[in-house]
């Protein structure tokens, strides 16, 4: 009966580490506009496009929409989860010292 007390609470920690090594993963990823990029490729099903990918900052985007703008080449767009557009470009915003990435559809074609 100990035996199996004592290897719940290690599948305990182990699942416990797991989580936080996650969290602290997701945290680092957040802290530069083209990490919080790489991170929404990843939430959006596109881990090894995230790592191959190379973002960048699109200042005539920025400038026209009026906030900031990160985009990534043709050939590594991907459809967006509702299929309405392709995913090119998007929308950074700042939270203290994390950002975050939103898909935004080119308006301008």
């Amino acid at each position: 009966m100990k035996t199996k007390d004592k290897s719940i609470m290690k599948l305990g920690k182990v699942f416990l580490s797991v989580i936080i090594l996650l969290i602290i993963c997701v945290v680092l990823l957040s802290t530069s506009p083209r990490n919080a990029v790489r991170l929404r490729m990843i939430h959006d099903g596109h881990p090894v496009m995230a790592i191959t990918c190379n973002s960048y900052h699109d200042k005539d985007y920025s400038r026209y929409l009026n906030t900031t703008i990160y985009s990534i080449s043709k050939k590594d767009q991907y459809s967006s989860a509702s299929g309405n557009f392709l995913v090119g470009m998007y929308r950074i915003q700042r939270h203290s010292f994390l950002y975050t990435a939103t898909p935004q559809p080119d308006i301008v074609k």
